[in-house]
């Protein structure tokens, strides 16, 4: 089986998640005060967490694994178990949902340099509803409904809340785009890239992935975009993966 062009080279034994929590500050200093390690297969359902976790703010870091913490009663939950969850919700409220992201909200993928990578670039898809700090109870509204991502305060009296992990992107792409009016175009996108990325088994797939994570430039009329297939092609080329 080839190796996977979105495995990192580094990457830990499949084994054990490690899910870590706390503070902002503390992520500097390389690791966060409280981790969590779990085997697989155990029952993830019924496994508790102290109180003392309970009360902690999920990061970035922990964000990304393939389990979520829920604040409400402490528990491990599998990531299926909220995209059933998602799906349940009315069309009031995934109208609701849309028309937030349509005026205050970004779907965006990009390309990000990371030389962990096996061709030098890691493929980082979000999605992203903005506030004003005073206003972040609309973000935790939100939140609550969708059970994923993580909220953040910026320097400049802004709120982010933030989803991700591939997996809940695919299911809100699916959920949401249909009452989306504004970015129904970048939903779709952004669900074509999560469903041919696992399928990427070569070079010219990846260039062709690539290349579909340009578009995200003309439609969110970004200007600022630094790394795009053209870097791609010429780090590949530097790395002696692609001749000229």
């Amino acid at each position: 089986m080839p190796e996977s062009p979105h495995q990192r080279h580094c990457s830990a034994p499949r084994c054990r998640l490690i899910t870590s929590w706390g503070c902002r500050r503390s992520q500097g200093f390389g690791c966060s005060p409280i981790k969590v390690v779990r085997e697989l297969g155990s029952d993830r359902q019924n496994w508790r967490l102290s109180r003392a976790i309970g009360l902690a703010k999920p990061t970035h870091i922990g964000e990304v694994l393939l389990l979520i913490f829920n604040l409400s009663n402490g528990r491990i939950i599998p990531r299926e178990v909220v995209n059933r969850f998602m799906k349940k919700l009315t069309n009031t409220q995934k109208a609701y949902i849309a028309g937030f992201l349509d005026g205050d909200g970004s779907v965006y993928v990009k390309l990000k340099k990371n030389d962990t990578y096996k061709y030098g670039y890691q493929i980082a898809p979000y999605i992203t509803f903005y506030q004003q700090e005073k206003h972040i109870g609309f973000l935790e509204k939100i939140k609550r409904m969708l059970g994923v991502g993580y909220l953040r305060s910026r320097k400049d009296g802004v709120a982010e809340y933030t989803i991700g992990d591939e997996k809940s992107l695919i299911s809100f792409a699916r959920e949401i785009s249909p009452f989306s009016k504004l970015k129904p175009k970048q939903l779709k996108l952004l669900l074509s890239i999560l469903v041919k990325k696992p399928k990427v088994k070569s070079i010219k797939n990846f260039i062709s992935l690539c290349r579909l994570v340009d578009q995200f430039e003309e439609l969110n009329y970004s200007k600022k975009r630094t790394q795009n297939t053209k870097q791609v092609l010429a780090n590949l080329i530097k790395q002696g993966l692609l001749t000229p």
